[in-house]
């Protein structure tokens, strides 16, 4: 058992992240590792963060601190918590982007979803991450042209 973080929320129901990446949920919560520093602080630590910091900072998600037991690691190297993890405080970002700290009170960032615990359609997955990891489309953006051909390409997350 320890403790983790989460960005966005999460399926009350299902308890399943989504993989943006290959469209699919997974059973499980994905979750960042971190250590707490004090006065309740934790630092974001490990390969999967490190791949995500600097555009997950920025972004205006919810941040959970929970406490749970990692079963495995997911698609993208994220821990992924068994079912069994319980929400501890909600988080804010701090001027360090790998250290956030506690905010008092809150209730957790859950959702049911309306499609029923499937995963959405490809096309909409590879869209809602795009836009999570790099803003709105843009002209300028040289990630929405390469997310653009995956997905008119109809190739399998497999064939990378």
């Amino acid at each position: 058992m320890g403790f983790f973080v989460r960005y966005d929320p999460w399926c009350r129901k299902c308890l399943a992240s989504l993989d943006y990446f290959g469209g699919k949920t997974e059973k499980g919560l994905s979750v960042f590792e971190c250590d707490q520093l004090a006065d309740g602080t934790w630092r974001l630590r490990g390969e999967a963060w490190t791949n995500k910091a600097k555009t997950l900072h920025k972004s205006d998600g919810h941040w959970s601190l929970l406490h749970g037991t990692e079963f495995r690691k997911g698609a993208d190297g994220e821990p992924v918590l068994s079912t069994t993890f319980k929400f501890k405080k909600k988080l804010e970002p701090t001027m360090d982007e790998s250290v956030f700290r506690q905010v008092e009170g809150g209730e957790p960032p859950a959702f049911v979803h309306d499609n029923h615990c499937e995963p959405p359609p490809r096309e909409q997955t590879y869209l809602e991450a795009q836009e999570n990891m790099y803003g709105p489309d843009g002209d300028d953006d040289a990630m929405d042209d390469d997310v653009d051909d995956v997905i008119s390409s109809g190739v399998d997350r497999e064939d990378f």
